[in-house]
């Protein structure tokens, strides 16, 4: 553009054109050589030719720009229209700089990230096109060449940045492939390996220990659920803890859910209900009340449940942490996977993000309220749970009075459990 607009203000249209075509050709050629296939270049040059032919057959600056905003226009419909088929435009042109392997490019989240990134594109070459329209009714070249710079480089190079910043997030934020940037990040980091992974599981293990307060415990939890402008419903659970796999939880509020309980036994889980007569084996991943799940009470083990992957780190409010992938080990447990935020300093738990098989993310949790029940024991006696989609309905747990005794084999046989009817 600014070559064509010196070129007519000193030697006339011709050379303008000419001068033009030239710079595009030129680029296509060393778009060849550096043996990329020029997709986007040859776009352009096509583009520079249809223009110069238009500029030479009629004599006319102004005839000369018009094929230019069509092809703006079909390049916008393009783009939009590979997102309903299925085969994002902006993919294809990310390709040019990044080989990515066939199977990222048959996956899920390219097609959901690159969708995305060619619709932002489609919507800007649309409304572009509209205003060089307009510019072009004025029949003057100057407000022409003004208006195309000032709607093309500045928000071409804000887009491209924007588009690489989303396409690195979605992926890594993905649980197909957000594994694979963390192993990368690490590789890149020169710190894989055994001692990587064994820093990862002691992380874990210290966070863990904010979260259960001995080896053998009783404590009562309270949950209250909210959503939207409904009134909150308030939970009542006393739950028996030895050691790390075993957990027995009596229901005692509201009124109605007195008489049930859970038992986990290792990776088991059963409910008992009154009506049912009977325990009836249940998973850790059902929900129990509002966004809490059976395992979030009845099992919180992460270092027993999951295999850790050190990340990176990041600043949570202002609490620098360390950011772990936790990856289940088997299926019986309550999550798929956990983004886990565990603090640099004293290794407290901050924050985690829990996702289904699927890879999508079904809430958020945050602990806080860290309170010191013994010398040197430290505990995070609230978690709230906010459902990833509906920012409304959220759960508190809040962890009350703990009991640190023995406990009885009795607690931890299903037969127990009717004795509560």
């Amino acid at each position: 553009m600014l070559v064509f607009y010196a070129g007519w203000k000193l030697l006339g249209l011709t050379a303008a054109i000419v001068g033009a075509t030239a710079l595009a050709l030129g680029i296509f050629g060393w778009e060849r050589r550096q043996a990329r296939s020029g997709l986007g270049a040859a776009l352009g040059l096509g583009i520079a030719l249809t223009q110069a032919a238009a500029g030479l057959a009629t004599g006319s600056a102004v005839a000369y720009f018009l094929p230019g905003v069509i092809a703006n226009a079909l390049y916008g419909v393009g783009f939009i229209v590979s997102v309903l088929i299925g085969r994002p435009l902006a993919g294809v042109f990310a390709q040019e700089t990044y080989p990515f392997p066939p199977a990222v490019k048959a996956s899920l989240t390219f097609r959901r990230v690159f969708s995305r990134v060619s619709l932002a594109w489609g919507v800007y070459l649309l409304l572009r096109s509209a205003l060089r329209l307009v510019a072009l009714s004025w029949r003057d070249v100057d407000v022409i060449v003004a208006v195309n710079v000032l709607t093309g480089m500045p928000f071409t190079a804000a887009l491209t940045a924007w588009s690489i910043w989303y396409g690195v997030r979605g992926f890594r934020r993905s649980r197909e492939w957000g594994w694979a940037l963390g192993l990368l990040v690490t590789l890149l980091l020169g710190v894989a390996g055994p001692a990587r992974a064994d820093q990862a599981a002691d992380i874990v293990a210290d966070a863990d220990r904010f979260r259960r307060p001995a080896e053998s415990f009783v404590w009562k939890i309270s949950i209250t659920s909210q959503e939207a402008k409904k009134a909150p419903s308030v939970d009542g659970f006393e739950v028996f803890v030895k050691g790390a796999g075993r957990s027995f939880v009596k229901f005692v509020a509201p009124p109605r859910s007195v008489g049930r309980s859970l038992l986990a036994l290792g990776r088991d889980l059963w409910i008992y209900l009154p009506d049912a007569g009977k325990p009836v084996r249940i998973p850790f991943s059902q929900r129990l009340v509002g966004q809490v799940a059976n395992g979030d009470i009845a099992r919180a083990d992460y270092t027993g449940d999951y295999d850790a992957t050190l990340v990176v780190e990041d600043l949570v409010e202002g609490v620098a942490c360390h950011v772990l992938d936790l990856k289940a080990k088997t299926k019986e447990v309550t999550y798929a996977a956990i983004k886990y935020w565990v603090a640099k300093d004293g290794r407290r738990p901050v924050k985690a993000e829990f996702y289904a098989a699927t890879g999508t993310l079904l809430k958020t949790g945050t602990f806080d309220t860290f309170k010191e029940l013994a010398p040197g024991r430290v505990l995070a006696t609230r978690l709230t749970l906010v459902d990833a989609i509906r920012k409304d309905k959220r759960s508190v747990l809040d962890y009350g009075e703990i009991t640190v005794r023995d406990l009885p084999e009795k607690y931890f046989d299903k037969n127990y459990m009717k004795s509560l009817d």
